[in-house]
């Protein structure tokens, strides 16, 4: 299979990344960890964890499922196109539990083994050839002769088996089943003791009490409560005494206006009487003599009205100077007041500070409160988190039995692989492959010679049914196990692409990108030279791509990718 491109967000470290993959070239995937200013912790790797999680829903290493989602957020997806005999297959991972299949743009349903099955590669054959990851033990040089026979069967994708092999697979797939479940309900406990873990109140965070001070603070306050208010009594009946003397003076001064309007009014009406009779006066015809007509009738009213308003006036004049009054009563009340206010001073003075120490021992109140609170909250949420955690050692246990039961029956399957022609198929593989080591091997590493056999010779000479191998190093034998570890990862190079060449030459199947994770880890100049000469050659024909942060050979390196880390995100500088 050819990998197009990756898209991740919000996956382990990384925000948002899109990753284009190119048919050939040496890729170098360098990074720095600004957080902790360091290369290691970058997310190189995470990249293609995620890349690897993506296809198959499962991660080189192991992550919790608290820890697939970038902290602090709730959803994540990771998106992989696929170019498979032509036709672009899409999967699309996110988080929480999603899955989608796209083929040529359309969405398709169908399980992740039938998409595996699309891409004739299973997960363990992914990290064994087209990732190498930084687990040896998934490594084919690092397998058991078991092990290597099973994964060369694998590869034969034989779908035929016998009476035998189809019980024991029968009763495997009960235990799958189981496992999975299993599997799925300890990752649910696992996310539970997480949400719970997070869910805690971090109590050292929280604000502290003095309690030296608290205690200071009620002393301080019962020592204020008990100043007694200043005796203002005094003050009081005379501010009072003048506050009737005003209303006194406030309803005299209505009185003076209401007799000095009626006085208005009265001299008005007066000098209309008046005008009026003026008006009636009339001239004798005979005599020529003037005579008021109205005089006899008027002249009575008026002297009446006019008697009133000489009472009324008179009676104006006994009445005092309102506004001088008013001025002595205020300036007595202002003395009232300024007495009252010294007198108080020291009392307000207190009893503001009481408000102020109140407040304060409140606060501190609440800050013990929240604190005892906070605990009580921590405490059931470590007992749900012991139950979980109970339930999960449990399902633990049980997943481990399974385990054992699975791991054996698995090897009797294996014991009850096809011969003949599949057996005539897998010598061939073993052919293949034994040739490529040979040209991989005569590269990087001259004097060493590695082969695999496809059956095991005891000291009697007698043959067994198994897997061998042999390493000879200058004419000598020598055991895999006593390999410095420059030695082991030079051979185990040669071995990885060796596989990958028996994919494609027996099984047409494609493979590109690959992807080497620090390859270049305890070789010295010398076989560093070898091996990026041997990567050069491969990436001619496809892309290789290195994630490494210590290479001294940027320039060997057609393309050159950095990743960051910052504020615990993780971004691609192209």
């Amino acid at each position: 299979m050819k990998i197009k491109y990756v898209e991740i967000e919000n996956i382990l470290s990384i925000k948002k990344i899109r990753l284009d993959f190119e048919e050939s070239g040496l890729v170098l995937l360098d990074g720095w960890n600004y957080d902790d200013d360091t290369a290691n912790g970058a997310g190189k790797t995470a990249v293609f964890n995620a890349l690897a999680y993506g296809i198959f829903g499962k991660f080189p290493r192991k992550v919790s499922a608290a820890d697939i989602l970038r902290s602090g957020t709730k959803t994540g997806s990771v998106k992989v196109g696929i170019d498979v005999l032509g036709s672009l297959f899409e999967v699309h991972r996110s988080r929480p539990n999603n899955l989608k299949f796209y083929i040529d743009g359309l969405e398709k349903d169908m399980t992740q083994e039938e998409f595996e099955g699309h891409l004739r590669m299973t997960y363990t054959q992914y990290l064994i050839s087209m990732y190498s990851a930084q687990t040896e033990g998934l490594k084919l040089i690092s397998m058991n002769d078991s092990g290597k026979k099973d994964f060369f069967l694998q590869l034969m994708n034989l779908d035929a088996f016998e009476e035998c092999r189809n019980k024991v697979t029968a009763d495997l797939a009960v235990w799958y089943t189981e496992e999975t479940i299993h599997k799925n309900e300890l990752a649910i406990l696992e996310t539970k003791i997480a949400t719970y873990d997070e869910s805690k109140t971090d109590v050292l965070a929280l604000e502290k009490v003095d309690h030296a001070l608290l205690e200071n603070l009620k002393s301080e306050l019962t020592s204020c409560q008990q100043l007694n208010k200043p005796d203002t009594e005094k003050l009081d009946m005379l501010e009072s005494k003048i506050d009737q003397e005003m209303i006194k003076l406030h309803d005299l001064e209505n009185e003076f206006r209401d007799r000095s309007s009626k006085l208005t009014n009265l001299t008005y009406k007066r000098d209309l009487l008046v005008e009026s009779v003026l008006d009636s006066t009339v001239e004798c015809p005979h005599c020529s003599k003037q005579f008021c007509l109205n005089l006899e009738d008027k002249g009575e009213e008026v002297k009446a009205i006019t008697a009133t308003i000489g009472e009324i006036t008179a009676s104006l004049t006994d009445y005092p100077d309102f506004a001088a009054e008013k001025s002595k009563f205020k300036a007595m009340l202002e003395k009232c007041k300024v007495k009252r206010n010294a007198s108080l001073e020291e009392y307000r003075a207190n009893s503001n500070k009481i408000v102020t120490l109140e407040k304060e021992i409140a606060r501190n109140n609440k800050i013990a409160l929240a604190t005892e609170e906070a605990l009580e909250r921590n405490h059931q949420v470590n007992v749900k988190i012991s139950k979980a955690t109970n339930l999960a050692l449990d399902l633990e246990t049980k997943l481990e039995v399974l385990a054992e039961k699975i791991k054996l029956h698995e090897s009797v399957q294996a014991l009850f692989s096809p011969t003949g022609a599949p057996a005539y198929v897998l010598d061939a593989a073993v052919d293949v492959f034994n040739d490529k080591v040979y040209q991989y091997a005569s590269m990087i590493w001259p004097n060493a010679h590695y082969v695999l056999q496809s059956f095991k010779e005891n000291k009697s000479g007698e043959v067994k049914a198994k897997f061998s191998e042999k390493l000879t190093i200058n004419g000598k034998e020598r055991s895999i196990g006593a390999l410095s570890g420059g030695e082991h990862r030079c051979l185990s190079l040669a071995v990885d692409f060796a596989v990958i060449d028996v994919l494609e030459t027996m099984f047409g199947i494609s493979i590109n990108p690959i992807m080497l994770d620090e390859p270049f880890n305890d070789l010295d100049a010398s076989n560093r030279e070898r091996v990026l000469e041997l990567l050069d050659k491969i990436s001619a024909d496809r892309q290789i791509i290195i994630i490494d942060h210590a290479s001294e050979s940027r320039s060997s390196f057609s393309t050159v990718y950095k990743v960051e880390k910052r504020s615990g995100i993780t971004s691609l500088i192209v």
